[in-house]
């Protein structure tokens, strides 16, 4: 997910998802790293 979409991160954490790792991506921009929670 690109930092900067808001939406994107609001919707990740509404799902319950959590910033597991920051990493570096090819393109040369690091980025947070999200785990969703699996259905029941």
């Amino acid at each position: 997910m690109n930092d900067a979409n808001e939406a994107a991160r609001a919707l990740t954490v509404k799902l319950g998802g959590m910033v597991i790792a920051r990493e570096m991506f090819p393109d040369g921009i690091a980025r947070d790293v999200f785990a969703l929670p699996h259905p029941a």
